[in-house]
């Protein structure tokens, strides 16, 4: 009894007590990481088929891109959303996949440019335009991009602009033109009936400079209505001239040529001209980078 009894104060002094198991909290079964949600047809999220980034001192300024559900997006000045037909998704899938987007260095530049032009899909580059740029792409995959460029414009030039919409007829248009060996900017103005405008820039080695669109508010479109109103009467100079003039300036008055200045060129009446500049004068902020 009393070896019990001293095992017993043994066990309470030195805490020598067998261990009492521990109750266990409550574990409650982790949560699985939820699916990503299904994304909506023409819904502007996930996967971008094809982007354009426009760039200035390497920062974008402005971006068009077509998602993989057929939404795309515009930012910059004429920002919008809309969404493209599944044939043209199609067609776009395609045609980046189908060229292998070969960059070749055949010549070396050292003039500097602050503006690009960036191409990518699916969050790769594809290429960048520059101005005298050391890096070509190989024909098939330039003639891609070139296709890409063209769809692309189609399907964001078809969203409403306050109001208006491009297409029906053209009444007034204003090319910038050069020969191909004067390697000189171009540029092309468009205004339609409706009173939707499209400016257009290049550089001297053809890639895109400038890109911009708007609509016309009624005092514009009066007053280009009122300009076109001219007699457009075009004189031949009497003195011969033999000066061969390596840039233009064409006008067209709802589709029809009215005239085209250059050097040594045909002269239009004053009221006309001035007329016409004054046209021009109303997309000065187009041409501005």
């Amino acid at each position: 009894m009393r070896t019990r009894l001293s095992t017993l104060i043994l066990l309470v002094l030195f805490g020598c007590a067998p261990a009492m198991a521990q109750p266990h909290p409550d574990r409650r079964p982790e949560r699985e990481p939820a699916s990503p949600r299904p994304l909506k047809p023409c819904e502007a999220q996930g996967p971008v088929l094809f982007r354009i980034d426009q760039l200035e001192q390497g920062k974008i300024v402005s971006s068009d891109k077509l998602f993989a559900t057929g939404g795309w997006t515009t930012t910059g000045v004429d920002a919008a959303t809309g969404c493209a037909e599944q044939s043209t998704i199609d067609k776009v899938r395609h045609l980046v996949g189908s060229v292998s987007w070969t960059i070749e260095h055949p010549i070396h530049c050292e003039a500097m440019s602050t503006k690009s032009t960036a191409y990518s899909s699916n969050g790769k580059p594809l290429f960048t335009e520059r101005m005298c740029n050391p890096d070509q792409l190989d024909d098939k995959s330039a003639k891609a991009l070139d296709e890409l460029k063209s769809m692309l414009a189609q399907i964001t030039a078809s969203k409403s602009v306050g109001g208006c919409r491009p297409g029906g007829d053209v009444v007034v248009e204003i090319e910038h033109g050069a020969a191909p060996q004067a390697k000189a900017a171009t540029s092309t103005l468009m205004v339609y009936a409706g009173g939707y405008w499209a400016f257009e820039a290049k550089n001297p080695d053809g890639s895109s400079a400038a890109s911009k669109h708007g609509c016309l508010g009624s005092g514009d479109k009066a007053r280009i209505q009122r300009d076109l109103e001219a007699p457009f009467t075009v004189t031949t100079p009497r003195v011969r001239c033999m000066a061969k003039s390596m840039s233009f300036v064409k006008y067209r008055v709802r589709g029809k040529d009215v005239f085209t200045k250059q050097i040594c060129g045909a002269v239009l009446d004053e009221k006309s001209q001035a007329n016409l500049d004054d046209i021009e004068s109303m997309f000065e902020h187009a041409a501005q980078p």
